[in-house]
């Protein structure tokens, strides 16, 4: 099974499982191991959270705040255009010959972090953290999007 597929299944689970809708009912239904909870746990929003989820980039993590500084060095050595990428930052050095990130960093649980550019011509993007479950689109999802990047 392909990544996207993979997530596809993640996304179409977590729509039902929101909706209440179980699927046609089977008589082979498949039961989680003992021990495992049939719902991932509510957690409540992180204090610095806004009532958007917002949270601030070092609530993802240690990590979270070097790539956020190796995104915004990034920008300002490329005219404010963001990588399409968090490996585009891996590839890259600065001017000086010095990388913008020796290593992808992972979020507080030591997952990697979702990057996306939401207006690359002004700059915005944002880092995710899919929380302590690991599963994306779920209620513990924080969510980081720091100030634009100022652009020459």
């Amino acid at each position: 099974m392909h990544a996207s597929d993979r997530l596809r299944c993640v996304t179409l689970a977590t729509l039902l499982a929101l909706s209440g809708c179980r699927g046609a009912p089977s008589s082979r239904e498949a039961q989680p191991p003992a021990g495992v909870p049939l719902a991932a746990p509510t957690v409540d929003a992180p204090a610095g959270s806004d009532e958007r989820g917002e949270v601030p980039v070092t609530a993802l993590g240690a990590g979270a705040g070097r790539v956020d500084r190796a995104l915004r060095r990034y920008a300002r050595d490329h005219a404010g255009r963001l990588p399409t990428s968090l490996a585009g930052l891996l590839g890259e050095t600065d001017p000086d010959g010095v990388p913008y990130l020796r290593d992808l960093p992972g979020d507080a649980w030591g997952r990697p972090l979702a990057y996306a550019v939401l207006s690359a011509r002004y700059g915005v993007y944002e880092l995710r953290s899919y929380g302590p479950d690991g599963v994306p689109a779920t209620g513990d999802d924080l969510v980081s999007k720091p100030e634009p990047v100022p652009f020459d």
